[in-house]
């Protein structure tokens, strides 16, 4: 008999060491669960017993016999608690690059002497203005009265028996292209018969139009007022 438990002794350390192993791995692997875990261990432990038979002539006799011991075992596992394990995404910077807009100078509408001037309105505001705000701009200005000089390019017949009086802002001498950039209409006859190209004028009236014609401002159409040679 002693063989005998000794050989359960052994099976029960075998067991015991493989549910140790069981629930070593379940902390590893079951650490996220939250309900019990049961498991179920079966082993085959194989022992030798020592058997004493009693013989018909009151002696004994000890015989060793072999067995197999089938060892099952239910173990619940529960409270593994894991362990939690924050991670935090590291994000590169992002850095954002804002272009300043570009804000064109507003254009002066008057100049020095209070009066607005034909390079304020036909030199700067097309450097300075887009296509779109350049013809909003013009047409602010429909109805301006301005005081403007030039020289006379030419005297030709206009509508109602008056006359248009075309206007250079450079005299023949100082320009490349001697050309008209202003128009002054319903100029009389007594008034239009008295000039002579490239005469310097002093003259007046109201801005009806602001046409384009191969470049900005080609021409500026005035309403006469007065004229005056210099």
């Amino acid at each position: 008999m002693k063989k005998l438990f000794i050989g359960v002794i052994t099976g029960m350390i075998i067991s015991t060491t493989m549910l140790v192993s069981i629930v070593a791995f379940a902390q590893d692997d079951i650490a996220s669960f939250v309900r019990p875990l049961i498991v179920d261990v079966q082993q085959v432990v194989p022992v030798l017993a020592d058997v004493v038979v009693s013989l018909n002539d009151g002696t004994t006799v000890t015989a060793t016999v072999p067995l197999t011991i089938n060892v099952a075992l239910q173990v619940s596992l529960s409270g593994v608690v894991s362990n939690s394990v924050q991670i935090v995404e590291e994000t590169e910077s992002v850095v954002t690059i804002i272009e300043p807009t570009r804000v064109p100078k507003p254009v002066e509408s008057v100049n020095l002497e209070g009066e607005l001037t034909y390079d304020q309105v036909c030199v700067d505001a097309p450097k300075q203005l887009t296509d779109i705000k350049l013809k909003k701009y013009h047409e602010t200005l429909i109805g301006t009265e301005i005081l403007w000089t030039g020289y006379v390019y030419d005297v030709i017949e206009g509508e109602d028996s008056t006359y248009m009086v075309q206007v250079s802002i450079e005299s023949e001498e100082d320009s490349m292209f001697f050309s008209r950039n202003i128009e002054i209409n319903s100029v009389p006859e007594s008034v239009a018969a008295e000039l002579n190209i490239n005469q310097e004028i002093l003259y007046s009236g109201e801005i009806t139009a602001i046409e384009e014609f191969i470049t900005d401002c080609n021409p500026v159409k005035v309403q006469y007022e007065s004229i005056t040679p210099q």
